[in-house]
């Protein structure tokens, strides 16, 4: 009965102290207080250490005995690493999803995407992008693929939202491009889809590269 409450306390901590990272609430470098944390969800220490553990493995903080936890720091190599991968693997994804995808699944997610609350507000237009492309995921047919993209994303999630902060002009770029792409698997095209896939995510990989260079050069 402990350990399944343990076991509770750690799951709830993670998914908040994940979430707060990931939404960048918790900004790259920021430092993360166990004390804080205790009083803040009312567990005890043993499994926020335990979720912290865990976000350490996930390459979303960093422990430094006797000096303490921090956000893991949004690198140049991540960026080219976490794109690298997704240029390789989300084109063929989008092609698998073009003959996969549930068209009324497809036709919410366009309806969604040419919201004006998509268009005019950062927040909603980060969840529309997000859902689009995890519904992309999860029609190849593939949960090898789907889960691994999956992943790529949870990653991506804090340069996504960096970039589209300090990268005000590739904003609409973006949504201009995801509209195609939209637009080629309703048409059941996947050469199509496939190709403004792969075009989205160079696009959006130089302008991460341009984002986190922004925020290395107010830091130094």
């Amino acid at each position: 009965m402990v350990r399944n409450a343990n076991e509770t306390f750690k799951t709830h901590a993670y998914n908040v102290i994940r979430g707060r990272i990931l939404s960048c609430e918790l900004q790259p470098g920021a430092p993360i207080s166990e004390q804080d944390l205790i009083k803040e969800l009312g567990i005890s220490r043993t499994p926020i250490r335990e979720a912290l553990n865990r976000l350490e493995a996930e390459h979303l903080v960093t422990i430094y005995p006797k000096r303490g936890i921090f956000v893991t720091e949004v690198s140049i190599k991540d960026i080219m690493d976490i794109y690298m991968l997704r240029e390789a693997i989300e084109p063929i994804a989008a092609r698998l999803a073009a003959t996969n995808m549930d068209f009324d699944k497809l036709k919410a997610l366009h309806d969604k995407y040419y919201s004006q609350e998509a268009r005019h507000d950062l927040e909603s237009y980060i969840e529309a992008d997000l859902e689009f492309h995890k519904l992309v995921a999860e029609s190849t047919g593939n949960m090898y693929l789907e889960q691994i993209l999956k992943n790529l994303y949870a990653q991506n999630s804090r340069i996504r939202i960096i970039s589209k902060v300090r990268i005000k002009e590739h904003e609409a770029e973006a949504w201009l491009e995801v509209t195609k792409v939209i637009e080629a698997l309703m048409d059941r095209d996947p050469s199509r889809a496939e190709d403004l896939m792969k075009k989205h995510i160079r696009n959006g990989n130089a302008s991460a590269l341009k984002a986190i260079g922004f925020v290395h050069e107010e830091k130094g």
